[in-house]
């Protein structure tokens, strides 16, 4: 699972070149923020050893993000029929079971996870795990130990999942947004016209519209 979530993460950390390397479309800004919290939070998922949740998620997401390119391919191949197909699937109830999944964890790691688990601090070491220990009540130097120790103290408490938590919703919120872009796509493939990217390119946008006004 670890090696899983470092592949994620070394994949998301790769998207910030390839965005800023692409024309860039309507929605750039929110591509951005959505690839520097998913970065972000896969980077603590790591460090505070959460990889279990967080590989349960990003198998949910990564299903439904396989659609959307495969239909975007199949299109520009010439597959329109097929592309369509495609694009109805995303609207199944298999991709909003998936969606409301992620809600569900959610809604799991805040109600069920401070029952289980205390507000502690441990060492953690595949050998020998030391703890609980009492969470630091002043100064930040806890927060960071993960990252500039693997193997030494991890703590927990309510400040820390709701970080957590704020992430993934903030996330959430994000792909609902997607997901209504494409209810537009196949709003107007439902109608007999072609399926399209509704997030047009801004320089293609502005060069069209000089064009447009020499004319």
């Amino acid at each position: 699972m670890k090696a899983y979530i470092l592949g994620q993460w070394s994949i998301w950390i790769q998207q910030f070149l390839v965005i800023n390397m692409e024309e860039r479309r309507k929605d750039h800004w929110q591509m951005l923020t959505h690839h520097l919290v998913t970065s972000t939070l896969l980077a603590y998922c790591y460090a505070y050893h959460q990889t279990r949740v967080g590989s349960v998620i990003l198998v949910l997401l990564d299903v439904i993000d396989l659609f959307l390119p495969l239909a975007k391919c199949l299109k520009h191949l010439g597959f329109g029929v097929i592309c369509d197909v495609i694009l109805a699937d995303l609207l199944s109830p298999g991709s909003s079971h998936a969606m409301a999944s992620t809600f569900l964890h959610a809604g799991a790691s805040m109600f069920d996870l401070p029952r289980i688990l205390k507000e502690a601090c441990y060492c953690v070491s595949a050998d020998n795990l030391q703890g609980p220990f009492t969470v630091p009540t002043s100064g930040w130097s806890h927060l960071l130990e993960p990252f500039r120790d693997p193997k030494g103290v991890v703590c927990f408490n309510n400040n820390i999942m709701y970080a957590f938590l704020s992430f993934l919703l903030f996330l959430r919120v994000m792909m609902i947004i997607w997901f209504m872009f494409v209810v537009k796509i196949d709003m107007r493939m439902f109608r007999g016209k072609v399926a399209e990217d509704v997030r047009k390119q801004q320089r293609g946008r502005r060069i069209g519209g000089r064009e447009r006004g020499r004319r």
